[in-house]
């Protein structure tokens, strides 16, 4: 029987909007959890900032924080270059993954590793991709998102980092989720960032809100949100890509919590088209292969067209279009 997909988008949206809701509960097998932890202090000109020793730290207590609760902490990097960082995320696992990033965060033209200028990052009709800030340089979260092992069933990236939505995980060859903290700038405390204080003070039995036994990557991301609800210039503004073609389970809980209404909502592939300063985007929701095409208003758009853009959609996968070759001609 196929699973049913899963929609939980509230508040400000642009396109795709439907109330928070969870998924009608099934019995799901147990699931193992492995989790792998990074940190940088560099920024994108490969300068070590004063944010290197602390998001150690603060690296070093979320990996106490999960083993105590007795998930298996596999890895924890610190200042990686971007060859081992690959090389990290392409190592084989036959679990559910968690990856957590911590440091800096930066866009760049897409297809390049050149910085956007900051009014180029303020532009409503910005493109870019996200990129995390290495030791050696930018590396396209993107690159990371290929890279993931086919082997693990599911893998949940958290990108603990400013400008970390506009990516594109249609090309992971194993279905995934990626939390990532803000599209824009973030404002962070001195040893202290959103997320990372969010997962060191996390029980992850008490993070099942449907009450089926099981934690999803949704239920974690609710978690995220409540947890980072402060407003204002510089403030989290979560985002969810999801790719993947069930409901599947991050981990087996024991816990129980309905902290939430819970609102039964089923959807299966549903794009939607909207207007952003004069450009037609689109919002997905669903299983996007890496080379489908998708229909927009009765209009057969190629995947080579969909631009991955950091969207106000909390939930879902945005593209901007790009003009097609015919056009461009």
């Amino acid at each position: 029987m196929r699973w049913l997909l899963f929609l939980m988008i509230f508040g400000l949206t642009l396109g795709c909007s439907t109330p928070r809701s969870l998924p009608e509960p099934s019995p799901r097998p147990n699931a193992k959890l492995e989790v792998r932890l990074v940190s940088s202090g560099y920024d994108c000109g490969r300068k070590l900032t004063l944010a290197s020793a602390p998001l150690a730290v603060e690296s070093r207590a979320i990996a106490a924080t999960l083993a105590a609760q007795g998930v298996s902490v596999k890895s924890r990097l610190t200042d990686p270059a971007a060859a081992d960082l690959i090389a990290a995320f392409a190592a084989e696992a036959h679990h559910q993954v968690l990856w957590m990033y911590s440091g800096h965060g930066d866009l760049v033209h897409p297809g390049t590793l050149t910085p956007l200028s900051d009014a180029e990052k303020q532009s409503p009709t910005r493109m870019g991709d996200s990129v995390l800030c290495l030791k050696d340089g930018p590396l396209p979260i993107e690159r990371l998102v290929r890279a993931l092992p086919r082997s693990a069933p599911f893998v949940v990236m958290i990108v603990n980092a400013c400008f970390s939505a506009d990516v594109d995980v249609r090309g992971a060859p194993t279905d995934m989720a990626l939390v990532s903290l803000s599209t824009q700038m973030a404002k962070t405390d001195v040893g202290r960032t959103p997320l990372g204080e969010a997962m060191r003070l996390v029980s992850l039995a008490a993070l099942d809100r449907d009450c089926d036994g099981a934690l999803s990557d949704l239920e974690l991301f609710a978690y995220l949100q409540d947890e980072t609800t402060r407003r204002g210039y510089g403030a989290p503004i979560l985002k969810l890509r999801r790719q993947t073609h069930l409901l599947p389970t991050l981990a087996a809980t024991t816990g129980c919590r309905r902290d939430l209404p819970v609102e039964r909502h089923t959807v299966d592939l549903q794009v939607t088209p909207y207007e952003h300063y004069g450009l037609l985007r689109a919002c997905v929701t669903g299983y996007v292969p890496a080379d489908a095409s998708i229909v927009l208003r009765g209009q057969t758009i190629a995947s080579s067209q969909l631009h991955a853009t950091g969207c106000r959609s909390e939930i879902g996968q945005c593209f901007q279009l790009l003009p097609s070759s015919d056009e461009k001609n």
